[in-house]
Formats: structure tokens, C-alpha cells, sequence
């Protein structure tokens, strides 16, 4: 973080991360959704008068983190993510940003986020959430939406589950949603977490 603040220092607080993944399961991560991104986040930034600090990541389109940079019209740093960089400012975003903006497709990112109890939106990746605005056509993504709707559920992961504990937990909300006015409690599911698995491994023994 030291190495990153004065790099950063030309630019406005507060400061607003932007974690960006891309496509996963059901998830797609286009132009359309690119740019709504790009969009939503410039109006959090000029609304309390902050910029961006986007991040991408391995499985981030480069077509699409290149419309995301086109439709920004606010001050910003963007890394594009490289493999095995030393130098990469994901951390050092979490722990320099005030508020922070992850994309819905992942559970260890948006997991990481919460963890600094600082103030998270989710940017939805839903296909229902983008009809309105255009969607981002993906034929796997389609596949899996179906294989969730009609396969063997152990076949299959619904990430917006993941959401809804994050919301209703106080830990997180949509992004253009009110985000939560206190800090929320600490991540501490690691029992839980266990006592989920072991009773999982009774079931199948």
C-alpha cells in the first residue's frame, strides 16, 4: 500500500476500487456490460466527487476492459491484470479505497472485499439484469443457465446465493442500491463453513 499512495496521489478521495472479473458460469462480462459498468461507477465517483481504481483480472475480456476504459468519463487509475506481476495494485486498492464496486461473478473477490468491512456494491451480472440496457450474448453462459434450471443441482453452483447472504448480512448491496450505513459485522464463517463440509461428507459416505 505505501508504494501505491503516492502514485495515487493526484487523484480525488474518496476512493472508489472497481474489481472487475469477466466471464464465469453464468456470468458474461461484454461490451454492454462493460459499459453499463463504466457508466454506474462514474456516477458514484462524481457524486461524491472521488475516482476509480479498476483492477481487472485473468478472465476479464480484453474487448471489454477496452469499452470499460472508453465509457469512463472520470478520473481514474486502470491496471489491466498481468500474470505473475509483483507490482499488482489489487490489494493495495482494497486497502487504500473507501467504497469498493465488485462484478457479481466472483465468490473470492466479492468475499475479499467484504472483508474490509468498508462499503460494497455488487455489479449484477445477471442476464435480467442487463435486458433492460442490452445483454452480452454467451453461448456457454446459456448452457449453464439451463443445466442450473434443469440438471442434478449438485451439477451446478448459483452464485446469487452468495448475494442474497451478503445483503441480507448487511455486508453488501446492488450496485444503485443504498449501500449499508454502518459498518457490518466480520467475515467469521469459518465453523460454519466446516460444519457445512463435514455434514456434506456424511451425506455422501
Amino acid at each position: 500500500m505505501a508504494k501505491w499512495t503516492p502514485r495515487l496521489a493526484q487523484l480525488p478521495h474518496p476512493y472508489i476500487a472497481v474489481i472487475i472479473g469477466g466471464n464465469s458460469g453464468p456470468c458474461t462480462f461484454g461490451r454492454h456490460a462493460a459499459e453499463r459498468l463504466a457508466k454506474q461507477a462514474c456516477a458514484m465517483a462524481r457524486a461524491c466527487g472521488g475516482s476509480l481504481l479498476v483492477t481487472s483480472s485473468a478472465r476479464t475480456p480484453d474487448t471489454a476492459i477496452d469499452c470499460f476504459e472508453a465509457a469512463v468519463d472520470c478520473p481514474m487509475h486502470l491496471y489491466r491484470w498481468q500474470a505473475d506481476d509483483a507490482d499488482n495494485p489489487y490489494y493495495a486498492y482494497l486497502a487504500l479505497a473507501e467504497r469498493i464496486i465488485v462484478t457479481s461473478d466472483s465468490i473470492a473477490m466479492l468475499s475479499e472485499a467484504c472483508a474490509t468491512t468498508k462499503p460494497v456494491a455488487i455489479f449484477d451480472l445477471d442476464p435480467k439484469a442487463t435486458s433492460a440496457s442490452g445483454g452480452d450474448f454467451r453461448l456457454s453462459a446459456s448452457l449453464y443457465r439451463l443445466l442450473m434450471r434443469f440438471g442434478p443441482q449438485r451439477l451446478s453452483r448459483d452464485i446469487r446465493l452468495v448475494h442474497h447472504q451478503l445483503i441480507t448480512s448487511g455486508h453488501a448491496a446492488y450496485l444503485g442500491q443504498a449501500l449499508p450505513d454502518k459498518p457490518p459485522p466480520p467475515l467469521e464463517n469459518v465453523q460454519q463453513a466446516v460444519s457445512r463440509v463435514r455434514h456434506l461428507l456424511k451425506s455422501e459416505s
